[in-house]
């Protein structure tokens, strides 16, 4: 079983499963009434889901997940780039923001591959050079606002 993520759904990759049930990690504890292919967490935190199809049960590894305030994103998302985008590895995330800001990338599975403290800084370099080629889930954070974007590796 495997996690993905759409907007602020997460969603199982099987689709024909008879049953599924999603946990909370790491103690992969069921969420009540969360029995869906399809999950919208509430809350930040890492998430996994048991399908079951054919007698057959798998788990997906944890994936995390971070819930983002839409106003702050959008306020957020005009105020932050991040180029090149696809690239070989190399990223520049740009802000006009004041102050401090930190970005997080996480591979596809919802693992963290990276991550750093601008340090009042206007630009922040991102080395993914030694990651798989893919698709990765860049967030900047600042104060309480988060923002996700998707960069690709090449």
């Amino acid at each position: 079983a495997s996690i993905v993520q759409n907007g602020s759904t997460l969603i199982a990759s099987e689709s024909s499963a008879t049953s599924y049930q999603w946990l909370n990690c790491p103690a992969n504890s069921p969420i009540v009434g969360a029995t869906q292919q399809n999950f919208s967490p509430t809350n930040s935190g890492d998430y996994a889901v048991t399908i079951t199809k054919d007698a057959c049960s798998s788990t997906s590894d944890c994936f995390t997940f971070i819930k983002t305030n839409n106003l702050s994103e959008n306020q957020l998302s005009n105020s932050f780039t991040v180029y090149p985008n696809p690239s070989t590895g190399l990223y520049t995330v740009s802000s006009t923001l004041k102050g401090d800001f930190t970005v997080a990338v996480f591979n596809i599975s919802g693992h963290k591959v990276a991550e750093k403290q601008s340090g009042f800084e206007s630009e922040l370099k991102i080395d993914l050079s030694d990651q798989a080629n893919g698709m990765y889930f860049l967030t900047v954070s600042q104060n309480e606002m988060i923002n996700q974007l998707k960069i690709i590796k090449e």
